[in-house]
């Protein structure tokens, strides 16, 4: 049972390369490609006001990351809209998580990062029930001490709201994740999920996201939100 007491939660996350590509019908696509080496990114106006930034600290293969920091939960935040609408589409960035859990953490707490959205921004947040027409979010799920994928309003009518892999992600090393989110047909429960971390597959059959064809993936969703209040 939850308490009213308020967790002083800090989790750090560095992101290094991340790549969206979709698959056509005999090519993939690179929709977006960020490694954070420039002198602008995609991130800048998001990282206004917030206490995450563009280091040089720590980087995986160039010299910069984005350092991620929940310390204000929810306020980092961007939606980048990837110019088109997808019905397949699929992610894959290196992360390397920053602390340990006798600093962070309570049993089942669990932080939600970046993922896929499509529609309205309704599905932002836990509470709220898809109709099936208006939008859904697939987004990486910490859920201590393993990593895995988060549905925010799960797949219409609701069937579940995370896939979780057996790999720990709190060792300071870095990190591939890669997710691939499948839209279903509108009148059939043929949609999936597929997600890696170091090429540890988890996969997720069977869901129906949503009954009409308007529906569709059209943002990547930068964000740190944490459960702090437990």
């Amino acid at each position: 049972m939850k308490s009213s007491r308020k967790l002083r939660v800090t989790l750090i996350l560095f992101v290094a390369l991340i790549v969206i590509a979709a698959r056509m019908v005999e090519s993939i696509d690179i929709i977006l490609s960020e490694d954070f080496e420039g002198s602008t990114t995609v991130m800048d106006s998001a990282l206004t006001g917030t206490t995450s930034f563009i280091t040089s600290s720590k980087s995986y293969s160039g010299s910069k990351s984005l350092y991620m920091d929940n310390k204000v939960s929810g306020k980092f935040s961007e939606r980048y809209a990837l110019g088109g609408s997808y019905e397949l589409l699929y992610a894959r960035y290196m992360f390397l998580e920053g602390n340990s859990e006798s600093t962070c953490w309570n049993s089942g707490q669990h932080y939600k990062d970046m993922g896929f959205e499509g529609g309205t921004e309704d599905c932002k947040g836990g509470g709220y029930t898809s109709n099936g027409k208006d939008c859904f979010t697939v987004r990486t799920r910490f859920n201590w001490p393993y990593l895995g994928v988060h549905v925010e309003s799960p797949p219409y009518p609701g069937q579940f709201d995370h896939l979780n892999t057996q790999i720990k992600a709190n060792d300071g090393k870095w990190h591939c994740f890669e997710m691939k989110v499948q839209l279903n047909n509108p009148s059939s429960s043929d949609g999936e999920i597929r997600h890696w971390v170091d090429g540890n597959e988890a996969l997720k059959p069977n869901l129906r996201f949503r009954i009409v064809d308007t529906l569709k993936i059209d943002k990547w969703w930068f964000t740190y939100w944490a459960n702090d209040n437990w």
